[in-house]
């Protein structure tokens, strides 16, 4: 039996989640963990399906979920009555009104199917309040209830809450499997023909996150994109033509000023530092950030690597330093200091 034929990578979590579905062993509550766009919501619906299918048994040597039967045609258009999905919506928080009713709605019996299967997203926003009476549901659950949580990271959770959930860590995909989800999308399949560069750079920046590269297809993702790549690759050209503390300051303060997205640059511009530090070692290595591996090479080899070490090093802690809410301005300007030292 092949399980969750239409999920990229992740074969060892599918095959052990699937085995667990087909010999009806899955644990009432799963944790699916994983960065923005890695497929979580993706992942968890296709565990409904399998949850609900039909031929779910492992005796059936069908695929699970089969994607055939009424239960999976069902969820897969969002018509299954006994899912529920619990979602935050607009507001930057889950609170504990909405997992309150869901708690209720637990104790209800299913409409169609033999299971209640309830989708909580962004489950790492749920207030402490959302978390405690989740708590409730998580300790004497209804048997015909499946409670599946999907979070960024599962550190953002109480401790009684991990303890009593089941986590699946969603893998981010290799730049093949990416070039198979393209084509699947004709937006992505469009894009690679018609700007292989621009599709290039898309598939380098979504950090292995599918969802996030599907986003990246849509034109004005794409152009916002490739400015924040542009931010990145000026301001290590300036730092490699040993510009001064001035000129590097302008490159770094035109960065993204909101902190939840300077980190996204930031760890962009961790990649292309791990890249030519590599570059330096080996020319052959693959590379996660830059498209084009000459210029690169030629960035790590006027850097030099004790200088491309310092900056790694200082951008590492400058990512810290913002983790830990320090001020946005002074963090830019000690990294700044950092990058243009001993140039």
């Amino acid at each position: 039996m092949a399980f969750f034929a239409d999920v990229l990578g992740n074969t060892a979590t599918k095959e052990r989640i699937g085995q667990l579905i087909a010999t009806d062993k899955l644990p009432h509550a799963l944790l699916i963990e994983g960065p923005a766009g890695s497929g979580k919501l993706y992942f968890a619906k296709r565990i409904a399906a399998a949850l609900l299918c039909e031929h779910k048994s492992e005796e059936s040597g069908r695929n699970l979920p089969c994607m055939g039967c009424k239960f999976c045609r069902k969820v897969l258009e969002d018509k299954a009555p006994d899912i529920t999905y619990i979602t935050r919506g607009e507001k930057t928080s889950l609170g504990v009104e909405l997992i309150r009713q869901a708690k209720e709605d637990m104790y209800l019996s299913a409409t169609e199917a033999d299971k209640k299967i309830y989708i909580i997203e962004d489950a790492h926003t749920m207030t402490v309040q959302a978390q405690n009476a989740l708590l409730i549901a998580l300790e004497e659950p209804p048997s015909d209830v499946v409670i599946i949580l999907l979070a960024e990271s599962r550190d953002l959770l109480l401790t009684t809450i991990r303890s009593r959930v089941q986590t699946v860590r969603m893998g981010l995909l290799s730049l093949e499997e990416l070039d198979t989800l393209a084509q699947r999308h004709p937006a992505l399949l469009q894009m690679k023909k018609s700007q292989p560069d621009s599709y290039r750079e898309a598939v380098l920046a979504c950090g292995g996150c599918g969802g996030a590269l599907i986003a990246l297809s849509e034109k004005k993702e794409t152009n916002a994109l490739l400015a924040r790549r542009e931010l990145i690759y000026g301001l290590i050209d300036a730092i490699a033509k040993r510009k001064g503390f001035a000129e590097v300051y302008e490159c770094i303060k035109s960065l993204e000023a909101k902190r939840k997205t300077l980190l996204e640059d930031l760890d962009n511009l961790l990649r292309a530092l791990r890249d030519l530090a590599l570059l330096y070692r080996d020319e052959q290595v693959k590379l996660l950030f830059y498209p084009n591996r000459e210029y690169a090479l030629e960035l790590a080899e006027a850097l030099g690597g004790k200088k491309i070490e310092d900056m790694y090093q200082a951008t590492a802690n400058a990512i810290s330093s913002l983790d830990k809410n320090a001020n946005v301005n002074l963090v830019l300007s000690t990294l700044a200091m950092a990058l243009v030292a001993n140039s």
